[in-house]
């Protein structure tokens, strides 16, 4: 309960009492830009790479307004606990509505077919109402030059404003050396990276999509109008392109940016996943960007979690496996570890204090 400047805990299962005391800490609120615009250096490379497509320009655009479209209404994929239940919901619904009329069917006359015939009917029409209100969810694939050229028309420039204004929230004085960008698509974030960072030493892209990835190598690309004495055909100097993440977790990186990545993830579990392989090559900032739909924020919530929580559940096995070869376990470790009265956390707060000083603390995860 606030109490003015404190605030006490209650254990609720060993009724165990925490007092707090809080002060309001002052600080500037952080002024940011209204607008994040493309910069021309993005625009060119966006040209050039269009103009090389087979498709003429004003044919392009008009896919890639029909794309724009279509991704605005997409929604994050639901999980098939939820799909179920849609599904269910909506067939009840169908079936109620129908009651009386396929009452009068004889069915002893007809068999099973005529069961067979209404089910087919009953799939078909539970079908397109969940095609209609957007629950046929599927990942997205570019497949051709002129699919990455118009998914790059419609979604570069709001791509890199919503990076660029989450970049914002890094303090100033922060300067990575190594960047990430997974789901790179229309190098959207490379953009916003180099705006921000321009002294950021190596930017590795990873795009399961081949065609994207070739997309966005030709817009990266320096002007060839006059030779450059450097040789190097991209406009920095150090890009890696890659269509999965290198399997040594050795190789890490200052800042991890996953934009829209995981809405093209069908299941939670391969999410999460995702998201542990990627907090595992972490330095120092994760950055995970969504769409403005609440179904978006839940995954970016439901990833949060995982991450807190992993990183604040021990691995009691290799503590006391750890402790024990060095001749270091005491009589106390035991006792919380043991102690099922306590929580995840409160063994992590309690056994951080009790082990010896120097020693780490094995977490599921690195400790966010």
């Amino acid at each position: 309960k606030p109490d003015g400047h404190t605030i006490t805990a209650i254990n609720a299962l060993t009724n165990a009492k925490s007092i707090v005391q809080v002060s309001k800490k002052e600080r500037t609120l952080k002024r940011f830009k209204r607008e994040f615009n493309l910069p021309q250096n993005a625009i060119d490379g966006l040209r050039n790479a269009i103009t090389a497509c087979d498709r003429p320009v004003k044919q392009l655009q008009n896919e890639a307004d029909q794309l724009a479209n279509r991704l605005e209404q997409r929604r994050f994929p639901e999980s098939p606990e939820n799909l179920k239940k849609v599904r269910d919901e909506v067939k009840r619904k169908l079936k109620s509505g129908k009651r009386d009329e396929i009452s009068d069917f004889d069915k002893e006359a007809f068999g099973g077919k005529v069961q067979e015939a209404q089910q087919y009917e009953l799939r078909n029409e539970v079908d397109k109402i969940m095609k209609k209100a957007s629950f046929n969810w599927k990942p997205l694939e570019i497949t051709t030059k002129e699919g990455a050229g118009a998914y790059s028309l419609a979604r570069l420039a709001p791509n890199y404003a919503e990076i660029a204004r989450c970049l914002e929230e890094i303090p100033e004085d922060f300067q990575p050396e190594t960047v990430l960008d997974y789901g790179s698509g229309s190098a959207a974030g490379f953009w916003a990276v180099n705006q921000r960072w321009p002294m950021a030493k190596e930017v590795t892209m990873v795009d399961i999509s081949d065609a994207m990835t070739k997309f966005a190598m030709d817009s990266l690309r320096k002007n060839q109008t006059s030779p450059d004495p450097t040789g190097k055909p991209f406009v920095h100097d150090n890009i890696n392109f890659r269509r999965h993440l290198l399997p040594s977790l050795n190789t890490t990186y200052d800042v991890v940016l996953a934009h829209r990545v995981l809405s093209e993830i069908g299941s939670s579990e391969t999410r999460l996943q995702l998201i542990e392989s990627l907090w595992k090559r972490t330095n120092r900032f994760l950055i995970l960007i969504e769409s403005a739909q609440s179904s978006a924020f839940g995954g970016i919530l439901e990833a949060r979690d995982f991450l807190l929580t992993q990183g604040t559940t021990v691995d009691y096995r290799k503590l006391l496996i750890d402790l024990e070869e060095k001749v270091m376990l005491s009589p106390k470790v035991v006792r919380i570890v043991e102690d099922y009265n306590l929580s995840d956390y409160e063994k992590f707060v309690m056994l951080k204090e009790a082990i010896p000083a120097g020693e780490t603390l094995p977490t599921m995860l690195p400790t966010a």
